[in-house]
């Protein structure tokens, strides 16, 4: 699999790349940074990332925004 195969970030739209490691695996957005989760294969890493949902109305800043300005998620 190469970074062709991957789909544009779903919340701010920048290129996305594949970061293999030994046994981890994930894709990652070049601008916001966005990732997915460890994954054991490179295979499973690039199919979580291109089969993920949209957040509609959502653009990269109110995403990256809201994780910033969020006091305590176990509140």
């Amino acid at each position: 699999m190469t970074n062709d195969s991957l789909k544009p970030c779903p919340f701010c739209g920048g290129p996305a790349r594949i970061e293999a490691q030994t046994n981890c695996n994930l894709v990652a957005c070049r601008a916001c940074r966005c990732r997915t989760c460890a994954w054991l294969t490179v295979e499973e890493a690039v199919c979580a990332w291109n089969h993920r949902a949209y957040l509609e109305g959502v653009s990269g800043t109110e995403f990256e925004e809201f994780f910033e300005n969020d006091a305590d998620p176990t509140d």
